[in-house]
């Protein structure tokens, strides 16, 4: 939704020339992105079994089928990242009209996929087509983000590289705090019924949340205020 958005706004910027609103536009939705998909993807990884136990373990869904579920998922959790920003960097393409450079690259790593994913199944069997999936969906990312600094030099990747450094860091940290909250939510409960499920999942899942955006404030980061501001101004409005 967001990339869709940005779309009309580079276009806008695309169509008057205004080069320097575009790559201001461009790397503050980048960034934006970035922030709330690496907090998804982290709960995704940490919490997945929980997650696939909670919507899909019962009938002749057994916690076996949970546990391989999970591990899918676990492999293909990342490659969240790395697709929202392609479809970002090539609607950023498409507002320069210039609809060849993601579809070339996009058919490469396609190929990327087919071989790892021909590789790597024999191997890791249902995990193989996550990690498929998640290195061809970074390099598709790498690649477009290599293509659009050629195409505009003044492009600035170096001021987006401490921020997701400081993402990625922090990702990891709150990952390691939602594990462990989930270790303490499991402590003496079977998760059998639906409420003990919903109670062992959503705890570490807002905690997680409640700790990555606070880490965010304390950094000053740009991106983790916009997103307060846009709740604050969602509840001022519906006051």
């Amino acid at each position: 939704s967001m990339a869709t958005v940005l779309l009309s706004s580079l276009s806008g910027f695309a169509s008057k020339k205004d080069y320097r609103a575009f790559r201001t536009q461009l790397s503050e939705g980048i960034l934006q992105l970035l922030f709330i998909n690496v907090l998804a993807s982290v709960l995704l990884v940490v919490l997945a079994e929980p997650m696939v136990q909670l919507f899909f373990q019962r009938g002749e869904f057994s916690e076996e089928d949970t546990s391989r579920a999970a591990q899918a998922l676990q492999f293909l959790a990342p490659s969240l990242i790395g697709y929202s920003v392609v479809n970002l960097l090539a609607r950023a393409f498409f507002s320069l009209d210039d609809t060849r450079t993601p579809m070339r690259i996009a058919t490469f790593c396609l190929a990327i996929n087919l071989f790892l994913a021909l590789w790597l199944v024999p191997m890791m069997k249902h995990m193989g087509l996550g990690l498929a999936n998640t290195v061809s969906s970074t390099l598709n990312a790498g690649l477009l983000f290599y293509a659009i600094k050629r195409k505009m030099p003044q492009f600035d990747l170096v001021s987006l590289t401490l921020p997701i450094v400081r993402y990625l860091l922090v990702g990891l940290l709150v990952g390691g705090l939602v594990w462990k909250l989930h270790q303490v939510c499991l402590t003496g409960l079977s998760p059998q019924t639906w409420m003990l499920r919903m109670l062992v999942l959503f705890v570490p899942m807002t905690g997680g949340g409640l700790a990555y955006f606070g880490l965010g404030l304390v950094f000053k980061d740009a991106s983790a205020l916009a997103y307060v501001e846009m709740i604050r101004g969602r509840f001022v409005r519906n006051a």
